[in-house]
């Protein structure tokens, strides 16, 4: 029953009007109860019965003797005590005396109101009122002050309560909850109707259905949305990356496999019965397995460097020396495509990380521009220092690469040519994806700028150091520069 988030909505205002109504309703009851009216509807009362008294000339004189009969019989019927002071403040006459504790209220001729409050010896709090007298002696009129546990329980409150403050407290609450529907029913729509659109696009996420959920609702809901939206564009790129994975494993095992299994057909057959076609079958087994053991090799590093567990070496490493003798392997290379390989470095970073790991990231980005170099032209390599990193550019000058290609080129067995796997020379397409990883693993980035026609630019970024081993690093860099000098 309470499952509904619209349900919980609506009990969650009922609730709060309810409190509200019970808050409003005790304020109402103390306010009553701590309000001087009733403390001013007592004075008047007394004051009222006092004039009265005086103005009929009531002859309160000590040579006479009804004046006792008069007040008494006004105690009865106003239920007043009346009290008569002499000049000096002593009790001449009580009404309740001798069956109430003596009071003796102070009066104060000076005061602007002829009133005030006085305790007996039972504690009782009396409300007095005082008019003054021919003789200069005082009338004196009492009443006792009306406890508030006893005020709370006393019918005049109850007449109050059930004839002025229900009707309206009722009155508002029925229109609270017409209210408070009106807005459940908005606020649930106005929360509810993204979430559900959530659900929706969830469900169709499950079936690889990718559908954006519109960013409204409230502050949370909306940031919700974002981060869904966000979550769904990576769940279906991570999707179509397993099925590219799967197809192109496939593909990349499929056609060395044919082939070793047509050549070893052919020996088993006798179809190759010449030395010269046993040594070339031979040799296409052999060139295939090679390049299924790449292929392996490269999927265990992937694996590895996902899963954590690839080893990175923390070791000082001098970036230039590093990339020297990557130069120097991929001289060969470059020789016999025709393409010239230039070097330059401003500076001689030294960093710590993983030499070997590195200089397979080079050897990686270097072979790539070189196979996308035109013969006679350039496939150039810099070294630079920008503040805490060492920064390696590779330019060639290839055809460059497509701007919708750009984004996905680092992604396993992702390839702009999708005609180039077939033709010898070239990889899997797993290269800068483990590229990626490892520059990754080394806290660094790589980027790449290409356009069409003019060439492709990867820029890789490593820090020289983490922050515990920067001390390390300073020392070794400022060891070789000294070398260097010398």
């Amino acid at each position: 029953m309470f499952s509904s988030l619209r349900v919980r909505l609506l009990v969650t205002y009922l609730l709060i009007i309810g409190v509200v109504l019970c808050v409003v309703g005790s304020g109402l009851i103390l306010f009553i109860l701590q309000n001087p009216a009733v403390d001013r509807q007592t004075y008047a009362r007394i004051e009222q019965t006092l004039d009265v008294l005086i103005e009929r000339g009531t002859p309160i004189q000590e040579s006479q003797i009804n004046w006792q009969e008069i007040l008494t019989r006004v105690d009865h019927q106003q239920d007043l005590r009346l009290v008569v002071l002499s000049e000096a403040g002593k009790v001449i006459f009580d009404t309740r005396q001798p069956d109430s504790p003596a009071v003796t209220p102070r009066v104060r001729p000076e005061a602007q109101l002829n009133r005030g409050l006085v305790r007996d010896k039972n504690n009782q709090t009396w409300l007095f009122a005082w008019r003054p007298l021919e003789n200069k002696s005082h009338l004196i009129g009492m009443a006792p002050r009306t406890g508030r546990v006893t005020l709370l329980f006393s019918d005049r409150i109850q007449n109050i309560f059930r004839d002025d403050l229900l009707p309206p407290l009722l009155q508002a609450g029925c229109v609270a909850l017409i209210l408070a529907l009106i807005l459940a029913i908005w606020m649930t729509r106005w929360i509810s109707a993204p979430l559900q659109k959530m659900a929706t696009a969830t469900r169709g996420l499950l079936a690889e259905k990718s559908e954006r959920v519109p960013v409204e609702g409230p502050a949370e809901v909306k940031m919700l949305a974002r981060a869904f939206n966000e979550m769904s564009a990576k769940v279906i790129a991570s999707q179509q990356s397993q099925r590219d994975f799967v197809a192109n494993v496939s593909h990349e095992l499929k056609t060395p496999l044919t082939s070793i299994q047509g050549f070893s057909q052919a020996i088993l057959d006798g179809t190759a019965d010449t030395p010269e076609a046993l040594e070339q079958a031979g040799k296409v087994i052999l060139t295939e397995a090679e390049r299924m053991h790449r292929l392996v090799l490269d999927l265990l590093d992937l694996a590895r460097l996902d899963a954590g567990t690839l080893s990175i070496k923390r070791d000082p490493i001098d970036m230039e020396s590093v990339l020297r003798e990557v130069i120097q392997k991929m001289t060969p290379l470059a020789n016999q495509a025709q393409v010239e390989l230039l070097f330059s470095a401003e500076d001689a970073p030294v960093l710590i990380g993983d030499a070997d790991r590195l200089a397979q990231v080079f050897i990686n980005l270097i072979d790539n521009g070189i196979k996308h170099s035109p013969q006679k032209r350039q496939v150039s390599v810099h070294l630079s220092q920008f503040a805490a990193l060492a920064v390696v550019s590779i330019q060639d000058n290839g055809p460059g690469i497509p701007s919708d290609d750009v984004p996905r080129i680092f992604e396993r067995f992702y390839q702009v040519d999708k005609s180039r796997r077939r033709r010898s020379g070239y990889g899997s397409g797993l290269g800068l994806a483990i590229v990626k990883e490892i520059i990754q693993a080394h806290d660094g980035t790589i980027t790449v700028q290409s356009s069409q026609g003019q060439g492709s630019v990867f820029v890789v970024k490593i820090p020289l150091a983490r922050p515990d081993d920067t001390t390390l690093a300073a020392k070794i860099s400022q060891d070789i520069r000294a070398r260097k000098r010398q």
